[in-house]
């Protein structure tokens, strides 16, 4: 098997934005009424010291000019399942993996699409239409695409062999596990990946949980 998934990093402002063009400081803010905090800010509200989890206080003394809009999480919903029923073109088995990214087995599709950079191309420029940035990677496994999608765009192994190779490089910070391991394990020293390949299984799941 094949998979390809596409991570959607953006997708939380881009589901809300008026306009694609504007340069103004913004962000999404998401939370109680009294502990509204950022959850995705532009390139100039970051420029300005503006982050993710910051409190939007701290951040509107950071950026006297920033926009925040809420979050909605129904308009990405509502994107993620348009962008899965067209990946339904290329796969019979289409998965919403995350609330950015949706993964599809493609290694049954290679032969109808002349390969896998044929196909990769193919993906690229009908997933333009949705005017969205993303980040497109490939792997033998769909967790192992997920992961490195969330790395860098362009990544594609497609054999098992290097792929613990590459995984183990990735920083637990974009492991995608949940935030309390991350932290966790930090704790411990761990800082990639290829740390925790080498420990027992049954004892690193006692500690942090089976995720």
């Amino acid at each position: 098997m094949l998979w390809a998934c596409f991570r959607f990093p953006r997708l939380s402002l881009e589901a809300v934005r008026d306009d694609e063009h504007s340069r103004a400081p913004e962000a999404v803010i998401d939370g109680p009424q009294q502990r509204r905090h950022i959850v995705l800010a532009n390139e100039p509200a970051r420029v300005s010291g503006v982050h993710r989890g910051q409190a939007v206080t701290a951040a509107q003394a950071l950026c006297p000019t920033l926009r925040t809009k809420p979050r909605d999480p129904g308009a990405e919903s509502q994107t993620m399942q348009s962008i899965a029923a067209w990946a339904y073109r290329f796969s019979a088995d289409v998965s919403i993996a995350s609330a950015n990214a949706i993964v599809l087995e493609v290694g049954a599709s290679l032969t109808l699409f002349g390969g896998l950079a044929s196909l990769l191309r193919r993906l690229r420029s009908e997933i333009a239409a949705f005017g969205l940035d993303y980040s497109l990677a490939a792997a033998a496994t769909a967790t192992a695409a997920h992961v490195l999608a969330a790395q860098a765009d362009g990544i594609a192994i497609p054999h098992a062999g290097p792929l613990a190779s590459a995984l183990g490089a990735v920083p637990l910070a974009t492991s995608g596990l949940g935030d309390d391991a991350i932290a966790a394990l930090r704790g411990m020293g761990f800082r990639t990946l290829r740390d925790l390949f080498r420990l027992p299984r049954a004892e690193l799941a006692r500690r942090v949980g089976p995720d």
